[in-house]
């Protein structure tokens, strides 16, 4: 995908009857590669490819019907099929991106006015278990511009589920501060022992008590989790803060 005959390459596959497979799959392809120039081709130069491919057959057989479509109805059709051509791709490009980390690809869609929904967020969180990448899109999602998320206006959002996850998986304390100072994640001590930092503990400590909840000690299967994980610090921690189960 990152070759220089990229261009090329997809006018080859449309002429051979492939428009619909790339229409399909160019634009995630180009989103989980991580590359802008790809994607710029993908949103630009490849639907109007498409759409001349598309209109060879039809020139060839002297029209496309017995009786044309009034003028308006035409123009609506058209910008339907414009903004739906916008929206798609994008759409593929933000979820394959994010998934993998890509945030140079996201600003780019983000310049481009494209709006990131709770749903991209969910996809992204998703993945964490698998590949820590989407660590970085989670940031740039959550902090750099939330308010377009707050525009999606999904309630069932679930943030104490992702906020388990991602500290789970070694979010920063921003991240995990921001999740549960902003969008009201409730704190899983376990889960930032797992992944987390010292500095992660104490704040998490620190916000439990000042919430008035008494941060509880871990259980012996939380705290087998810890040094499974190898996050001998955190458990070090722990010890020392007495916090771990006690000894038998």
């Amino acid at each position: 995908m990152q070759r220089t005959d990229f261009p090329q390459r997809l006018q080859l596959l449309a002429s051979r009857g492939l428009g619909a497979c790339l229409e399909r799959y160019a634009p995630g392809a180009a989103g989980a590669i991580g590359s802008t120039a790809a994607v710029e081709f993908c949103l630009d130069q490849l639907p109007v490819l498409l759409q001349h491919q598309a209109a060879v057959p039809v020139a060839a057989a002297g029209g496309g019907g017995p009786a044309e479509a009034p003028a308006a109805q035409q123009q609506q059709q058209q910008q339907q099929q414009q903004q739906q051509q916008i929206n798609e791709p994008m759409d593929l490009v933000a979820h394959a991106a994010a998934k993998q980390g890509h945030v140079a690809v996201l600003r780019l869609l983000r310049r481009r006015g494209f709006v990131f929904r709770p749903h991209h967020v969910r996809a992204t969180v998703n993945c964490l278990e698998k590949d820590t990448s989407g660590l970085a899109s989670l940031r740039y999602l959550l902090l750099e511009d939330p308010a377009d998320l707050a525009q999606g206006g999904d309630a069932a959002e679930d943030w104490s589920s992702l906020w388990r996850i991602a500290a789970n998986e070694g979010a920063d304390l921003p991240l995990l501060r921001h999740l549960h100072e902003r969008l009201g994640a409730a704190i899983d001590l376990a889960a930032v022992a797992r992944g987390g930092s010292e500095e992660a503990l104490s704040w998490a400590v620190a916000a439990l008590e000042a919430a008035g909840q008494a941060p509880e000690l871990l259980s012996r299967g939380e705290f087998g989790d810890v040094l499974s994980s190898g996050n001998r610090a955190a458990a070090d921690w722990l010890v020392r803060h007495g916090l771990a189960p006690p000894k038998q």
